[in-house]
């Protein structure tokens, strides 16, 4: 099965979204996301890798940034 690689700008999947809203509002790392949602490590990196692409950023630092500087 193939997968679909994530475009700048494409719509968050409700895992992703949800996912989003930790990684913006809390410090927790992927261990402890993991651990919290029952989901793998690499799965949370799959989600947040995901994430950047959609958002355009290069990490979680300029997420939070681009996410608390509003809409530009």
């Amino acid at each position: 099965m193939e997968r679909c690689q994530p475009k700048s700008g494409q719509k968050l999947t409700k895992r992703e979204n949800h996912i989003f809203k930790i990684l913006i509002s809390t410090d927790a790392g992927y261990k402890e996301i993991a651990e919290n949602l029952f989901i793998s490590v690499r799965t949370v990196k799959y989600h947040a890798t995901n994430i950047f692409i959609k958002k355009n950023v290069a990490g979680r630092l300029q997420l939070i940034f681009k996410e608390w500087a509003g809409p530009q």
